[in-house]
């Protein structure tokens, strides 16, 4: 049995790491964390949460993150949240802080007697689609002490049931409201005929399938978004004035139809749209001159107009009146 599970645990090391890793990509990291959502939510409903920030907050948050972006931890009856351990740049420090550790992440710690005897712990259907018929056959009739039992009752968050014994769950997994798991064996000293196969049929899963989707949140969202379009980023070519992608003499007819036409002149329209464009010598407003400017540009060999001429681009000059709507041979264009 021990070669078996060596040849297994080795075999899934590879595959885990690397579904952790494209987990993780795929997962966008979420605002915040798990302890500062539960202060929050604490100290809207007025309860007291100074007790909650102390220098070992941080290792309990690293830890319900880790399970949140798709990490798998393994603990027993919480005890792995007991006493906390950190490094301040000099030196390690630890703190017991009992089962407020777990209680941290929102996971109930469920006491019960050290010496409590053994009893017979069940595969449930879950367990059994999960981790497959292999390891409902290794534990199927085992027995082991149930003393530090996934919790139920108002404090249970909700969680995954593989083993269940008649006082309590043994073998199981919290969501974290994410993509991991929270793995717990309910039980000081479990028997490790039962808890070897466990761990390593839980570990062989993850290596093997994608995330279980996380529990959608009950709570529903009214988002509301203002949208401003910034003028002076609009993209056109300078003389451009018609929009046709090309600054030829026909521009410069639309410049002279928009300052002189008659109301009902197409060129007043395509001129406003883009007044920017129109503006052939930048200097702020549409007049003859840009006429003249553009004319120059093509036949007289007066130079290029100012920026951005030739290719699409901003404007330069964001001290005047004028913008750009819309310029569709630009949105078409990289």
């Amino acid at each position: 049995m021990i070669g078996y599970i060596i040849r297994r645990v080795l075999l899934m090391i590879p595959t885990l790491f690397v579904i952790s890793v494209i987990t993780f990509i795929i997962i966008q990291l979420p605002p915040g964390d798990y302890l500062t959502t539960y202060i929050a939510n604490l100290q809207e409903t007025g309860e007291e949460a100074e007790h909650l920030v102390s220098p070992n907050r941080h290792i309990i948050v690293a830890n319900g993150d880790f399970v949140r972006r798709g990490g798998h931890w393994f603990e027993t009856g919480g005890y792995s949240f007991y006493a906390p351990a950190w490094h301040d740049g000099s030196a390690w420090h630890t703190e017991t802080i009992g089962p407020s550790g777990a209680q941290r992440l929102g996971l109930p710690v469920v006491s019960g007697a050290v010496n409590q005897p053994p009893e017979s712990v069940t595969p449930t259907a879950a367990g059994a689609d999960l981790l497959g018929a292999e390891w409902v056959a290794r534990v199927q009739g085992r027995t082991t002490a149930v003393n530090r039992s996934l919790g139920t009752g108002a404090s249970d968050p909700g969680h995954l049931t593989f083993l269940a014994g008649p006082s309590g769950d043994f073998f199981g997994g919290y969501r974290l409201d994410g993509w991991g798991v929270l793995w717990r064996l309910g039980g000081m000293n479990p028997n490790p005929e039962i808890a070897v196969p466990s761990v390593v049929a839980a570990l062989e899963y993850a290596a093997t399938h994608p995330p279980l989707p996380p529990t959608a949140s009950p709570t529903r969202y009214v988002w509301r978004a203002a949208v401003r379009i910034d003028a002076a980023a609009a993209r056109f070519i300078r003389g451009d004035a018609n929009a046709s992608g090309i600054v030829d003499i026909a521009d410069a007819v639309t410049i002279l139809g928009y300052l002189f036409g008659a109301a009902q002149d197409p060129s007043k329209t395509k001129v406003e749209q883009c007044l920017d464009a129109a503006d052939a010598n930048d200097d702020g407003t549409i007049d003859i001159a840009d006429a003249i400017a553009l004319l120059g540009s093509l036949f007289a060999h007066a130079g290029p107009l100012p920026e951005p001429s030739g290719a699409c681009g901003v404007d330069p000059t964001t001290d005047d009146a004028l913008n750009c709507g819309s310029f569709p041979p630009c949105a078409l264009r990289p």
